[in-house]
């Protein structure tokens, strides 16, 4: 029996076999610098099945998936092209409160990780010339996933180190709101907020319009405030061994305005850092800063361009900045947010404080001449008690208290008082009278703002800009005993015995006295609710700032230079003045011991008399 062997194809066979689909762990996802995690497709080959018959309809073709675009490349064609290398990031909205100097500012679309509550927000303070701008900048790139090899950077502050001075650019608070993408190397929106760098020489009141700043920012809520913060970053130069006394004052200024729940939020970027240990860390240390952690980045390296093949010292300090900008993120990301509930009432607190303090100077003035009037007074009635006796009048000098108006510098600015023609807040930042209400001297109750200086508690909007200011000073006056006799019995209808006159005078002190504690109360309490409550509650570094800056101005010795050593011995006052009070201090306590031993009792306190 032969063997029949069938050599025709089989219905179902084909010539060409299918290649076998790779398993789906085959290929492991890469990891770029970034920290973000993409898996890539493997190529394929297309073959076709054939005709059936055993012969193939067209050759093999082999085809490479086109590359997809990423989200560094594609922001890259929405943004502005400065330079062919830097591209300014697309400012999709920005919302500005132009007498409070706040601005926020939206990059890319609103998504549904954009709602409130779900993203994270980041404060960077710093000095000038600490590299925090560029820094800002880094981190925008970092979150695109831009690369080393990219032929592009971004930035959103572009107009960093091109303007002539830094006392001539605008002093914003801006809100950065980096809204989250598909791609972006952060799981959540990240808002940034971009604080003016402070400079050694700006001084006292520019410190002051900061701090109204702030208290704004964490006050308005909505689209320009903010509600919560998820870390405080002090940025400072590795390199810096010592801090200056202008540098200790700011770092103190920017703690004694947080909460003392915000210290578990703070943390150290150190700049223009090298592979060593930051010797700034010591002086940070040294200086009182209390921060969680330090992350260092060298932002030179993120906008090395890179035409050819970067170098290897280019290519460390990139991976440094990436790797420090993914451990500082990956903290921020795990870390609860913090209420700014209890740094709005240190900011309220301080403000309340620069009020009291604003209200006790003056009237201590007003008070302290009553007292030297009375103390002269007294001292010629019994020098000349003969010639009272006989009813013949007499002349003696006594020093009287009056108010003069200064002239302010362009730019300086003094909330008065229409209708107590007296001078309530100075120096003071609010620059518009319809914006008077948010001034420190003013006190809201319920739906009712008045001023917690003047002595009737005058309505806010009674309150303008002036171009001066009211000073408080004392001068000598020749007085005669008939005038004085005259001018107290037409206020009390009778006429008065040489005892009813020192009485009369005795109880205009005791009510200018009366102004000074009550602000005096207010300050003690403000000091004691700041111990409990802020950061760093009395800065002692404040006052050996304000020396430093006496000492410059003193050096300069122009007109400009008198009027600001004027302001700066009268801030040096409250200071000191701050310092006394915590301890429940009597500014008349000496004067008091003084009329006792002249056997004059003017401890009686009648602040309203019949």
């Amino acid at each position: 029996m032969t063997n029949h062997v069938d050599t025709s194809t089989p219905k179902h066979s084909v010539p060409f076999a299918r290649p076998l689909r790779p398993a789906r762990n085959q290929f492991k996802p890469r990891e770029d610098p970034t920290g973000d995690i993409t898996p890539k497709a493997a190529p394929q080959k297309k073959v076709n099945e054939g005709t059936g018959d055993g012969e193939p309809k067209d050759p093999p073709e082999i085809t490479t998936p086109r590359k997809e675009e990423t989200l560094a490349q594609r922001m890259k064609k929405t943004c502005k092209n400065i330079d062919g290398f830097i591209y300014e990031l697309p400012k999709n909205g920005i919302m500005k409160d132009q007498p409070n100097k706040l601005a926020k500012v939206e990059i890319g679309d609103r998504g549904p990780t954009s709602a409130a509550g779900s993203g994270k927000v980041l404060m960077l303070v710093g000095g000038t010339g600490a590299g925090k701008s560029t820094l800002i900048n880094s981190m925008a790139n970092y979150v695109y996933g831009v690369k080393l090899e990219d032929d592009f950077r971004f930035k959103l502050i572009v107009d960093e180190g091109r303007k002539p001075s830094v006392k001539s650019q605008t002093k914003w608070i801006t809100a950065y709101v980096l809204h989250h993408q598909p791609g972006y190397a952060f799981p959540c929106t990240l808002t940034l907020i971009d604080t003016p760098g402070f400079d050694d020489t700006e001084g006292l009141q520019e410190d002051e319009k900061l701090r109204d700043q702030l208290r704004k920012l964490f006050s308005q809520g909505g689209n320009i405030g903010v509600d919560q913060l998820d870390g405080v970053c002090f940025v400072v130069q590795a390199s810096q061994a010592r801090l200056t006394t202008s540098q200790k004052y700011i770092y103190d200024a920017i703690l004694a305005v947080l909460g003392k729940d915000i210290e578990k939020i703070i943390y150290v970027l150190t700049t223009f850092s090298d592979f060593q240990n930051p010797p700034v860390l010591a002086t940070v240390r040294e200086a009182g800063i209390p921060y969680k952690k330090h992350f260092e980045v060298n932002n030179q390296a993120i906008f090395v361009k890179s035409d050819d093949e970067p170098n290897e010292l280019v290519k460390c300090f990139w991976s440094m900045g990436y790797r420090s900008f993914k451990k500082l993120f990956k903290v921020i990301i795990h870390a609860e947010p913090v209420s700014l509930t209890l740094t709005k009432e240190v900011l309220q607190q301080r403000k309340h404080l620069e009020a009291a303090l604003q209200g006790i100077l003056p009237q201590i003035n007003t008070a302290t001449g009553r007292l030297e009037q009375l103390r002269e007074t007294y001292a010629a009635l019994r020098q000349h008690e003969a010639e009272m006796n006989a009813n013949k009048n007499f002349r003696y000098t006594v020093k009287v208290v009056k108010r003069m108006k200064v002239d302010l510098d362009v730019g300086t600015y003094a909330t008065n008082c229409l209708t107590c023609n007296m001078t309530c807040h100075f120096p003071c930042s609010v620059e518009n009278d319809k914006d008077k209400n948010t001034c420190s001297a003013m006190h809201t109750v319920g739906t009712i703002t008045c001023c917690q200086i003047c002595p009737w508690k005058c309505a806010w909007d009674e309150h303008v800009n002036s171009k001066y200011r009211f000073k408080i000073y004392v001068e000598d006056e020749m007085h005669t005993f008939t005038n004085l006799q005259k001018r107290y019995e037409a206020a009390v209808g009778k006429r008065l015995s040489t005892k009813d006159v020192l009485n009369t005078l005795i109880k205009d002190f005791n009510q200018e006295r009366a102004k000074v504690y009550e602000h005096t109360k207010k300050a003690h309490e403000c000091l004691q609710i700041l111990d409990q409550i802020a950061l760093k509650p009395n800065p002692l570094s404040i006052l050996e700032y304000i020396d430093l800056l006496i000492n410059n101005e003193e050096r300069q010795g122009n007109a400009e230079c008198i009027q600001r050593m004027k302001y700066l011995e009268d801030a040096k006052r409250k200071v000191e003045l701050a310092k006394k009070l915590k301890e429940n201090f009597d500014p008349f306590e000496a004067c008091m011991k003084e009329f006792t031993e002249l056997g004059m009792d003017i401890s009686v306190f009648d602040p309203h008399p019949d």
